[in-house]
């Protein structure tokens, strides 16, 4: 009765082998697991329920998934995409190419992609200075254009002029811009941003951004996961950015609900327990990451594992082996020893107990005696054998 129930749930990766399919899967099993455990009694609550990632940037797919089917969740010990400095450079590139910063109006989000596109072009202003051009573009929408002309990629030689790299790659982005803005009839958002990545070089310009390559190898992941996204939606880049406003708005008050389900990182939930916890994206070279090393990914999969209290739910990639789960010797339980049967019955995945190194043949020790003055109690008399 108070084992940890542990599930294992396949996800595919459509056509030969896309990464970006397998991703969208996966978001839809987990979201399909937390509908069922939140309907599995009257008493379920949405902050009983923990998604642990590997990195940050695997949210992207995610919490689109939980905004448009109402999910009320928070992140813990990252912000939402949409805060990213990264995705708001992007939308900054997309903003540039409609010739205006609107929808966005909130003087918050207007700050967010201009300081984003200012820190990649390198632009040094001063705080009075930044906060006159937020509050103008705020004001002014279609100003935007001369901030981009005027500041972006201006590289002279005057007072403030930039270094060598800054100046080349201001512009390299004032090319990509305007070959941007000359197809944005022709591509969609997905097509524009993914132009945008490739000559500007991005994943270069993020290594020089942030000192640490793990950091900076995340946030190369966060571009390639958003692109990814606008892709798959299929929408312009104005139809792109409407959505995107409507999406942050929905966020924002999912995350005022009193019942939140938790969105964190694996690293972010030590010393922290749920009582249900899923596990998404455990393929070779996203949990465990192909670039760190083997132990501390192993000893990083320890701590997801064991922050549940009633139920685990593992999500592998069809067709693979995964090294982790395969070494926790896990093996078929029947489904009338599960907890939350009632909400399995719907889906019946695969069920699994983890079982102990040996299993000494020992024999079954007598049932305690129990005076009918404390027939309420039960003892457990187990010889320390």
């Amino acid at each position: 009765a108070t084992d940890t129930d542990i599930q294992v749930t396949t996800y595919t990766a459509q056509g030969d082998g896309d990464s970006s399919h397998a991703t969208g899967d996966c978001a839809l099993k987990v979201l399909d697991t937390l509908m069922q455990l939140n309907q599995a009694s009257a008493d379920a609550r949405w902050n009983d329920c923990a998604v642990l990632l590997r990195d940050h940037h695997q949210s992207i797919e995610l919490e689109n998934m939980l905004i448009e089917h109402g999910v009320p969740y928070q992140t813990e010990g990252f912000s939402s995409y949409f805060d990213r400095v990264e995705v708001r450079m992007l939308r900054g590139i997309l903003h540039i190419v409609q010739g205006t910063i609107a929808p966005v109006t909130a003087l918050a989000d207007v700050r967010g992609v201009l300081r984003a596109l200012g820190m990649f072009a390198g632009l040094r202003y001063s705080e009075a200075e930044w906060t006159d051009a937020e509050r103008t573009i705020a004001r002014q929408p279609d100003t935007l254009r001369d901030f981009h002309r005027g500041q972006l990629t201006r590289s002279d030689d005057g007072e403030q002029a930039p270094d060598a790299v800054t100046r080349r790659w201001r512009e390299r982005f004032a090319t990509v811009c305007d070959a941007l803005i000359a197809e944005r009839a022709n591509w969609n958002a997905g097509r524009l941003l993914s132009h945008a990545a490739a000559h500007l070089n991005i994943a270069d310009t993020t290594r020089r951004l942030f000192v640490h390559q793990h950091q900076a190898d995340a946030v190369s992941r966060s571009i390639a996961g958003f692109i990814t996204y606008a892709a798959r939606t299929g929408l312009d880049a104005g139809q792109f950015l409407a959505s995107l406003d409507k999406a942050q708005a929905r966020s924002g008050a999912l995350k005022k609900h009193a019942q939140r389900l938790t969105l964190s990182t694996v690293r972010d939930a030590k010393g922290k327990e749920w009582k249900h916890v899923l596990l998404p994206w455990l393929a070779r070279g996203e949990f465990p990451d192909a670039r760190a090393e083997s132990g501390e990914e192993r000893r990083l999969f320890y701590v997801a594992i064991t922050r549940a209290s009633d139920t685990l739910t593992l999500f592998t990639l069809a067709g693979e082996t995964h090294p982790y789960v395969h070494a926790m010797r896990l093996v078929a339980r029947p489904a009338s020893a599960v907890r939350t049967g009632q909400a399995a019955s719907a889906r019946t995945p695969t069920r699994t107990r983890t079982m102990p190194p040996s299993s000494p043949a020992a024999a079954a020790p007598h049932p305690p005696t129990v005076s009918p003055q404390l027939a309420g109690r039960v003892y457990l008399d187990v010889p320390y054998g």
